[in-house]
This record gives C-alpha cells, sequence and structure tokens, in this order.
C-alpha cells in the first residue's frame, strides 16, 4: 500500500542521502531550529522532516498537490494525529513483542504463540486504520489524502480479504483436530471447520497435523 502523499505517482524515496553541502544550508538558514519544531521531539519524524524538506522539487504541479494535502493536514489535524498514532502503535507493538518468538533457544509452541500475538497486534492495528478511513474520509479533498483513504478502505475491505487459515493444532498445539482451523476475526483468533479448496479458493491453508 503506497501513500503517495509527497508524490502522486511514486513514493518519496527516504533511503536517498541528504544533498551535498546541506550542513551548510542547514546552518546558513537556521533549518535546525525548524526541523526541532516539526518533530517535536520525534526523532523519525525530525530524520523525515530533513529528507524532505532539502530536497528539491521543480514542478509547479507537484507543489501545489502537497500545498493541497497540507492544507488539508492543517484543517483535520486531529484526523492526521490518529493516523500517526495507529502506525506509531505498530512499532510500539513490535517492541513489547520483540522478545515474543523467533529465538532458537525457545520451543516451537512459544515461536507460535508469539507469531499469532504478532498477527493479532497488527491485524488489530489495520482495522483501527481502516476504521478512521470511515469515519473521516469525506472531510478530505486533496487528491493525495483522498486517494489515500480510498486505498484503505479497498484494500482493507472484509470481504476482499483473504481466509488465511491455519490447523488449529498450530494456534492451540493441545488442538490435534486436523480438521479444525483458527483463523483471525478482528484482533482475535477463532477455531472453525477448515475450509476447502472448493469453499475457500482464497484459503492459504497450511498441511494437516502429520501422521507421524
Amino acid at each position: 500500500m503506497k501513500a503517495h502523499l509527497l508524490h502522486c505517482d511514486r513514493d518519496f524515496d527516504f533511503t536517498a542521502g541528504l544533498p551535498a553541502g546541506h550542513e551548510d544550508l542547514i546552518q546558513d538558514l537556521e533549518l535546525t531550529t525548524l526541523l526541532e519544531a516539526m518533530a517535536a521531539g520525534d526523532k523519525f519524524l525530525h530524520e523525515v522532516s530533513a529528507k524532505v524538506l532539502l530536497a528539491s522539487l521543480h514542478s509547479p504541479e507537484m507543489i501545489r498537490y502537497r500545498q493541497r494535502v497540507l492544507a488539508d493536514c492543517l484543517a483535520q489535524p486531529e484526523v492526521i494525529r490518529q493516523m500517526y498514532a495507529v502506525a506509531a502503535g505498530v512499532l510500539e507493538d513490535k517492541r513489547h513483542l520483540w522478545g515474543g518468538y523467533g529465538g532458537s533457544y525457545q520451543s516451537a509452541s512459544s515461536n507460535l504463540s508469539g507469531a499469532v500475538s504478532y498477527l493479532e497486534a497488527y491485524v488489530a492495528r489495520l482495522r483501527q486504520l481502516r476504521q478512521v478511513a470511515d469515519d473521516h474520509a469525506g472531510k478530505f479533498s486533496s487528491g493525495g489524502l483522498t486517494a489515500l483513504f480510498a486505498t484503505l478502505q479497498r484494500e482493507l475491505d472484509d470481504a476482499h480479504a483473504p481466509t488465511c487459515a491455519i490447523p488449529a493444532w498450530r494456534c492451540n498445539p493441545r488442538n490435534r483436530s486436523p480438521a479444525t482451523t483458527c483463523k483471525v476475526t478482528g484482533s482475535r483468533w477463532s477455531s472453525s471447520p477448515a475450509p476447502t479448496p472448493e469453499e475457500n479458493p482464497r484459503s492459504c491453508a497450511a498441511p494437516a497435523w502429520p501422521s507421524s
């Protein structure tokens, strides 16, 4: 999913380095004060703001595109803060769950439990983002933000999301029935009969419980 808030047809290249002579430019224009005010103590925002601010932009149409996005943001600051809080919450969830799984010293069931926790957290955040889009999309008029909200509503639509079912014993090793699966519903896992490929052609079902 691409936001396209800085360019209408492509992503901003955040991996690109700062332009040559940027230290002198920052000093001459005293941009450090501006960047610190923009970031308000947020290290990530400070880094992103510096890269965007120092990147050259020559197209009048692209300048107008960004100005219209900015006007929307200034008109609806609380909605933009909600969206940023969801994105920041994903990183916070990851930090809290970092030790939940993945270590070679942990058992398979521990790793699985951690993986399920990750999925639950991500699904919950995606639904928060979709709810923001549902509640506030009509308040925006810029091409960048209307396209972003439309994308969120389209790509996070339950009707279009595939059902990724895995055998229930992989969610809970005590349940060894190969005919039962667990899947994400909202932000929680639930058990249900395993769908056949004919019943759910978009299913990504995993192999059944091994016989050995």
